[in-house]
């Protein structure tokens, strides 16, 4: 036979790509004939001839990828752009693939010289996944496979520099249609104290495969952007993540145990892993940063397709175990010094990233960071969304995919090095930019989960699992600017450890900064510094509409009025003014008889949990029509009762609770809710036959509202899209993101807005969930009776030495913990006690003695102990004024006897 021809000149090459690249968005795109033509052409130069028998230079790869390859769906077999010889011809051989693999790092360095813009880098990233080898095809060799992955690693990079993420219009969704899901990220905030976030950087078009952009998608993409968006989505399907991560990684779902096949290698094998696994993880994390409408997708199938997320910790944890040196560091210490060590050469190949330009004469590609801390990196932005999907029985019984001592291990290892990378040393951030966010957004939903259910071992009492060394002394002097810090390095390192770490930090602390921070705002507010007689806003409420009333009179009241003090002065049914002057005690009462008019549930505008846990009804606007702003006052009061340090009776469900901390309610918070929405939820999750034929589902979620029935598609085009084993995990999040954010946004935005606008967020996100129920409601704890002593003063001519108020504080040491508790809500209106104790109860705590007439018993008399009788009065408390009104009776046996009955029967709340 007559030889092959040989290859085309490159020239003409050259030729070809620059047809291909100024034809693709003008008036008249050329027709498939063409575009085959073309791309046989090229495919023949980068082969090296017809017969491929040649090796392949890089004068003929260059126009093929920098041309050809950059025309949209080119190697889409569905979107039929070129005939079937000429795609057939590309894929032959897997030769154009290997082509350019074999000149990966060359190409990668000349990309930015190009100027490609971020739809044509797109366009040139899908064509080369499209190309990569999948099974049944044999695997490629690890080397080329290294370096394909470099150069598309550096094509996604050059999007994200041109591109960056979060451009966003103010007012808009961060992408129409979709959803927040994944869940939780809180506590990793970079929300400051007295700064504000979100602020749009000009975007107003949304871009199909990056989301909001200063620019709409170019034509030729437009026309073909579902095969492209395809194309892209291969990049986290089983056979390619099979192909970049291998078979010890990506292993399935059944396996048991999850690292089976990791804990089986060799100690050869692994560092081989490593490159190929860090490698693998830097192209991911691009996609992830880059495709923001396609994230949620990606993760979904990185997390729980297979065992990828699990196996990556599992080999991290392999490669900081050896070699094992008894005197040496433990493990987890030569972990985070791999995660923070910067690249060497001796590492080999690194996941790069680029920086500066080649205009300016910088070096385009710079390493990054270690190959541990990739993988890290990876394995936190799946947890972050894998862990809200895993229910307690996954964890605790089954121990997969994670066993709560691999929890505990994460949860330590992320816990100290955020600590080195925020507080010890937070130079080190410069080398590892994008590490310490996700690091902090996980480290919050691990905290979050061991707060609701302990998977840390249970430390001494008085200690956390999650403290680290941080001076409190150093930390609040360097908050309040009293002391500069000792390397320039450190400035700011308070602030950045209290927003987005503050569990190192002991609650007590914690709870010391924010009384701090509140009370240094209110030396500062103007009417604060009038005398007491003159200073304070006065305000007339009517008994029986305190709601309305409070509304009405501050409502409109500036954020820094309410945080003044205000004068209530209540009026009877008949109009006539109450007598008494406010020293805080009748405000007290009026922001606990507002707040309980409020959340009453026959007003509808709040609803409770199974238990008895307060959100917003999503029927709400049909109860009142003005209900965002009853919602909006309502949290008012909340912040006010806050920052004043006034305990109230208010449980918050957790998912709502969350809310006021900037966090995003998730899946594993659904059980609080709608626990039998969760259980529907896991069987769907877990199902083993046909999800779609056996199921039927769609992404629709349907709503009953008083009777009338609707659907509400969860994403678009919902109500079309069957919810599948591939997609079924979206569907979770989805699902569970609508029933506990989407459903009741509108009520929850107005009442975060509320608390927001009398206490910043920056300065709620020093706790947890839990942490801040307790800052509302009090410690959930049996009452110090010692401690109420010590912080306890007296009237009427009682003192600390009065037979009658030695037997009450006996009586009080006698009872058991449930009347103790009834003690404390008939005379503070709340069963907790304060948090940190009975010293921070405001108003302090008072025993008043009375007649048993109601009169005053004279002062000598009961000062001496003299006046006791038996009186059939029963004692009474005014809550307002923590104010107890103790009839000075003659034996303890009586004292016990009304004290019970009276605080039993829930009874004797009156005026003072």
């Amino acid at each position: 036979p007559p030889p092959p021809p040989p290859p085309p000149p490159p020239a003409v090459v050259r030729g070809v790509g620059q047809l291909l690249l100024s034809t693709q968005d003008g008036p008249a795109p050329l027709d498939r004939a063409t575009l085959g033509a073309a791309a046989t052409v090229a495919a023949i130069a980068a082969c090296g001839g017809a017969g491929g028998e040649a090796a392949p230079r890089v004068e003929g790869v260059r126009p093929l990828l920098f041309g050809v390859l950059t025309h949209p769906a080119l190697c889409d077999a569905g979107a039929a752009v070129v005939p079937p010889a000429a795609l057939a011809r590309m894929k032959a051989g897997d030769g154009v693939w290997r082509a350019c693999a074999l000149h990966g790092l060359a190409l990668a360095a000349e990309a930015p010289s190009f100027l490609l813009p971020p739809d044509t880098c797109l366009c040139l990233v899908a064509n080369l996944t499209s190309l990569l080898p999948t099974p049944p095809a044999p695997p490629p060799p690890p080397g080329l496979l290294h370096k394909h992955v470099t150069l598309v690693t550096a094509l996604l990079e050059l999007v994200a520099a041109s591109h960056p993420r979060g451009s966003y219009p103010r007012g808009a969704a961060s992408r129409p249609g979709g959803s927040g899901g994944g869940g939780g990220g809180g506590g990793g905030g970079d929300v400051g104290f007295g700064r504000s976030g979100g602020v749009a950087r000009g975007a107003s078009v949304y871009h199909p495969l990056l989301g909001w952009s200063s620019s709409s998608p170019r034509a030729s993409l437009s026309r073909v952007e579902a095969s492209v968006r395809k194309q892209l989505q291969a990049l986290w399907t089983p056979p390619h993540l099979r192909v970049y991560f291998g078979p010890a990684l990506h292993a399935p779902l059944s396996q048991r145990p999850a690292a089976a096949a990791v804990e089986a290698l060799n100690a050869d094998q692994l560092p081989a892993l490593r490159e190929a696994a860090a490698a693998a993880a830097g192209v991911h994390l691009a996609a992830l940063r880059v495709l923001e409408p396609l994230r949620m997708h990606a993760l979904a199938s990185l997390s729980y397709s297979s065992l990828l997320i699990p196996n990556l910790w599992a080999l991290l944890r392999r490669l900081a175990a050896r070699p094992p040196v008894p005197w040496g560091p433990s493990a987890e210490t030569r972990l985070i010094d791999a995660c923070l060590r910067p690249w060497s050469p001796e590492e080999g190949q690194p996941y790069i990233r680029h920086s500066g330009s080649p205009q300016n004469g910088q070096p385009y590609l710079r390493h990054a960071c270690s190959a541990e801390a990739t993988i890290l990196h990876l394995i936190a932005e799946g947890c972050v969304y894998l862990l809200p999907v895993l229910d307690d029985r996954e964890v605790f019984s089954l121990c997969h995919p994670f066993s709560p001592p691999d929890l505990d291990a994460l949860a330590s290892t992320l816990n100290r090095l955020a600590h080195t990378l925020l507080w010890t040393d937070p130079a080190i951030q410069a080398q590892l930019p994008h590490l310490s966010a996700p690091t902090c957004r996980l480290l919050s939903q691990l905290y979050e989960r061991d707060s609701r259910q302990p998977f840390r071992p249970v430390p001494p009492p008085g200690t956390s699992a999650w403290l680290l060394p941080v001076e409190t002394g150093v930390l609040e002097w360097e908050l309040f600017g009293h002391a500069k810090p000792q390397e320039p390095a450190h400035a700011g390192r308070a602030r950045a450890v209290l927003e987005r770490i503050p569990w190192v930090v002991p609650f007590e602390a914690r709870v010391g900064l924010f009384r701090s921070l509140v009370a240094r705002e209110k030396d500062a507010l103007p009417d604060e510094a009038r005398p007491e007689h003159l200073k304070g806003h006065r305000v007339k409420i009517r008994r029986e509409h305190l709601l309305e009333d409070g509304y009405v009179q501050l409502g409109a009241l500036s954020a820094e009025k309410l945080k003044g003090t205000i004068r209530i002065e209540f009026v009877s049914e008949l109009g006539l003014a109450e007598a008494g002057i406010d020293r805080t005690g009748v405000f007290k009462e009026f922001l606990e008889e507002a707040i309980k008019a409020a959340i009453d549930e026959e007003r509808g505008l709040f609803r409770r949990t199974a238990q008895r846990r307060l959100y917003p009804s999503p029927s709400s606007g049909m109860a009142e029509a003005a209900h965002l702003r009853l919602f909006e006052f309502t949290g008012r009061l909340v912040g006010k009762a806050l920052y004043e340090g006034i305990v109230l009776d208010v449980a918050l469900a957790d998912f709502f609770a969350a809310k006021l901390l900037g966090k995003h309610a998730s899946i594993d918070e659904l059980p609080s809710l709608d626990p039998e929405l969760h259980a529907s939820l896991q069987v769907v999750k877990a199902y083993p036959g046909d999800v779609e034929n056996d199921l039927c589902l769609t992404f629709v979620m349907e709503e009953d509202s008083f009777g009338a029935r609707t659907n509400v598609e969860l994403r678009d085009g919902g109500g079309a899209i069957p919810v599948t084993a591939d997609n079924r995990i979206e569907y979770v999040h989805l699902v569970a993101d609508y029933r506990l954010n989407k459903q009741v946004e509108a009520q929850s935005k107005a009442f975060v807005a509320g608390v927001h606008s009398v206490v910043p967020l920056a300065w709620l996100r020093l706790f947890g969930t839990k942490e801040l129920q307790r800052l509302i409601n009090g410690d959930d704890a049996p009452i110090d009776v010692a401690d109420l002593r010590r912080h306890t003063r007296y009237a009427g001519g009682y003192n600390e030495l009065t037979p009658t108020v030695r037997d009450l504080w006996r009586v009080l040491t006698e009872l058991d913990h449930a009347d103790q508790a009834l003690f404390l809500k008939f005379v503070t209106a709340c069963s907790r006690p304060p948090l940190l104790g009975f010293r921070h109860l405001q108003p302090p705590f008072m025993v008043q003695c009375v007649s048993g007439d109601g009169g005053d018993t004279p002062s000598v008399l009961a000062f001496f102990g003299m006046g006791r009788n038996e009186t059939h009065r029963l004692p009474t408390a005014s809550t307002c004024f923590n104010l107890l009104k103790l009839p000075n009776y003659k034996s303890r046996k009586v004292l016990r006897e009304r004290l019970l009955y009276a605080i039993r029967a829930g009874q004797g709340f009156e005026l003072s």
